[in-house]
């Protein structure tokens, strides 16, 4: 009987000893499963999330270029108008130095045919007198 007890407690510890190493080999096994699916979960997010945020970028990319070309091609045409108005400026204003300049020399020429006419009504008049 106590030869059969010892037996059946060891025998019955080896169970147990064994029993609590299958108990631990599988919450290991359950432990590294779940870790790999929520890592590949996470692996999942995280590419998702760099594929979202490359469109962002690759949209604000277009966007940034759509409005680049926008603004060089209002300023090439403000450039043309600008240049377009300097020119006919000039224009005017050569053109109003020219009529100055006309209106001077003809304003010369007759003050000098002005005072032509002075000299001879005053010769005359100190001819006759």
């Amino acid at each position: 009987g106590l030869e059969e007890a010892v037996r059946s407690k060891s025998s019955l510890q080896a169970s147990v000893e064994s029993a609590e190493l299958l108990l631990i080999k599988q919450v290991e096994a359950e432990y590294k499963k779940s870790f790999e699916r929520e890592t590949r979960q996470m692996v999942m997010r995280a590419a998702k999330q760099r594929a979202e945020t490359a469109a962002q970028v690759e949209s604000c990319l277009r966007y940034r270029f759509a409005l680049r070309s926008e603004l060089l091609r209002i300023l090439t045409e403000l450039w043309d108008k600008l240049r377009q108005w300097h020119e006919k400026l000039c224009k005017k204003y050569s053109e109003a130095i020219r009529q100055l300049k006309s209106g001077k020399r003809k304003m010369e020429e007759h003050l000098r045919s002005a005072e032509q006419k002075l000299r001879f009504i005053e010769e005359k008049k100190a001819t006759t007198q």
